[in-house]
């Protein structure tokens, strides 16, 4: 009789962790998209409190895909001087709060390639992005336009070539 009744719990804790693992790839929910009222943001601690206001407000273009590349990207922004970031992996967007006094947007571009992550203004390392998990290795800026230059060129030299 125990069999029968740690087969059913067994069956939920595997679910559950299924779920919990699915949802942390995909943004939430079993429909692979994320709840719009749920809304994830990072927040530095080593701001005084009540600076929020006085924070300057960046926005911009991040490539990733899903909820754990928006968990990486964000945590690679809990440094002093960042009051917040929220990247939204449907826009592909990222607010930043942060004290441009302490950080720099250079210095942010930079701590989000070092995760991985391209942003229009610093692409990331080969080595950093091929170490993120496989459903995080987005498409990268320009990769198929340079895959595409590139295919045309050897089209172009072996026409050149042919006798």
């Amino acid at each position: 009789m125990k069999t029968l009744i740690l087969i059913p719990v067994t069956a939920a804790i595997v679910f559950c962790s299924y779920q919990n693992l699915f949802s942390q790839c995909h943004g939430g929910g079993t429909s692979g998209t994320q709840s719009s009222s749920h809304k994830h943001e990072t927040t530095a601690e080593t701001l005084p409190a009540g600076t929020v206001d006085s924070l300057t407000k960046s926005v911009f273009r991040v490539y990733g895909n899903c909820g754990m590349c928006k968990s990486r990207i964000e945590k690679s922004l809990t440094v002093d001087g960042v009051g917040s970031a929220n990247w939204n992996s449907d826009t592909k967007m990222i607010e930043v709060r942060y004290d441009a006094a302490k950080i720099s947007q250079d210095k942010i571009h930079s701590l989000i390639a070092s995760a991985g992550y391209d942003t229009d203004l610093v692409k990331a390392k080969d080595e950093a992005y091929n170490n993120l998990p496989m459903c995080c290795q987005y498409e990268r800026p320009g990769t198929m336009k340079e895959k595409k230059e590139k295919k045309e060129q050897q089209q172009d030299d072996v026409y050149e070539h042919q006798h």
